[in-house]
C-alpha cells in the first residue's frame, strides 16, 4: 500500500484557483511562491489558464524539457521506461522527483508520495525529473 500525503500539495495552491498539480509540485520541490511559478509558466505556455477550470494544463516536456533549471533548482529527465509507481518507488527510494502521469503530475520526495489526488498507486509513472538544488 503507498501512503500519499494529499494536504502539503493542496495547501500550496491559493483559494482563488482551481489548482494545478505542475505548478503545485514546483512549488513543493523548490520552496517557491505560487504565484512566481505561475507567472514563469504563463510567459513560456500563454494557453495556460489555471484560474479556469480545465482550460488546459501545463506541458511538462516543454517545460522541463531533458534538464532546466528553475527557481535555483535542476529538473533533471530520467531515461526510464514506463513504469508502476510502486516499480518507482522500490528503483528511487531516496531523492526528490516530479512524477507525471497521464494527465496529472506529483512529487516523490525519499519514497513518500506528495499529491492531492490519493489514487497515484493505481497508474503508471510515464516520466519523471530528478530535482537537486543548483
Amino acid at each position: 500500500m503507498i501512503t500519499v500525503d494529499q494536504l502539503t500539495l493542496i495547501n500550496l495552491v491559493p483559494r482563488s484557483h482551481h489548482g494545478c498539480c505542475v505548478l503545485a509540485a514546483i512549488c513543493f520541490t523548490t520552496g517557491t511562491n505560487y504565484f512566481d511559478v505561475e507567472e514563469v509558466v504563463q510567459r513560456e505556455q500563454p494557453r495556460f489558464r489555471p484560474e479556469v477550470k480545465g482550460q488546459g494544463g501545463v506541458q511538462t516536456d516543454k517545460l522541463f524539457g531533458k534538464s532546466r533549471r528553475l527557481f535555483g533548482h535542476t529538473f533533471t529527465k530520467l531515461n526510464e521506461p514506463v513504469m508502476e509507481l510502486q516499480s518507482f518507488l522500490r528503483r528511487h527510494p531516496t531523492g526528490t522527483f516530479v512524477v507525471r502521469r497521464k494527465r496529472h503530475a506529483f512529487v516523490v520526495k525519499d519514497g513518500k508520495v506528495y499529491d492531492w489526488r490519493d489514487d497515484a498507486g493505481r497508474y503508471d509513472v510515464l516520466d519523471a525529473w530528478q530535482v537537486e538544488k543548483a
